[in-house]
């Protein structure tokens, strides 16, 4: 069927950056990169910080367009200052290695604490992927303090046994047996569970693993 664009012309950003997504990913359609560039601005535009988080890629790659790295890290900062914890997280890395952007390890540490921050309430509030992300912040000593590899072991652990395939991989990519249930198991056996009960995310994550 057709790609609805009512709700995007509606003024609704979220959808609008779903639509993107959708244009940008094929699903099933030729990709057009250059409808994504354009729907990922107008959400940035309506104020959705993903959107903003996704002309960036865009920008920075130059798909859809002309490359535009400067015009790139704008709307990156702009999609950290909207709430998007990917963003922030990007926008760290930009400036933790220069990358788009002059070197500033202070701010690139700012920047990562303020993406482990919006993880941390997304998490709170049951998201399990965002449990996933703050917990590998965490372990690799990125979320505005000391490394904390047992509560990024814990929350990985937590989104495992909640359904997360991410989760569970955290946990299998950490080599250590975290899992309860009849008896501790490994992340990967977690997902090998979750693949042959339909989970498609699952069966791709462990196709990618080999």
């Amino acid at each position: 069927p057709p790609l609805s664009d009512r709700p995007c012309r509606a003024g609704w950003g979220r959808a609008c950056r779903r639509l993107a997504e959708l244009h940008a990913r094929g699903d099933g359609r030729p990709i057009d990169a250059a409808s994504a560039r354009r729907l990922f601005d107008r959400a940035c535009e309506l104020g959705d910080g993903p959107g903003c988080h996704g002309l960036a890629r865009l920008l920075r790659l130059g798909l859809g367009g002309d490359a535009q790295p400067v015009l790139a890290m704008r709307w990156l900062r702009e999609g950290c200052d909207r709430g998007d914890p990917t963003a922030c997280e990007q926008l760290a890395l930009a400036l933790e290695h220069g990358d788009g952007l002059p070197e500033d390890k202070a701010a690139a540490f700012e920047s990562f604490a303020k993406a482990a921050t919006l993880h941390g309430a997304a998490c709170d509030a049951e998201d399990m992927d965002a449990c996933v992300e703050l917990g590998r912040l965490l372990g690799q000593g990125r979320s505005g303090g000391p490394a904390d590899e047992a509560r990024g072991r814990a929350l990985q652990r937590r989104a495992c046994e909640a359904g997360s395939a991410a989760g569970c991989l955290g946990v299998m990519l950490r080599g250590r047996h975290l899992l309860t249930g009849d008896g501790p198991v490994l992340g990967g056996d977690a997902l090998a569970r979750r693949c042959a009960s339909d989970d498609a995310e699952a069966c791709h994550l462990l196709a990618r693993l080999g």
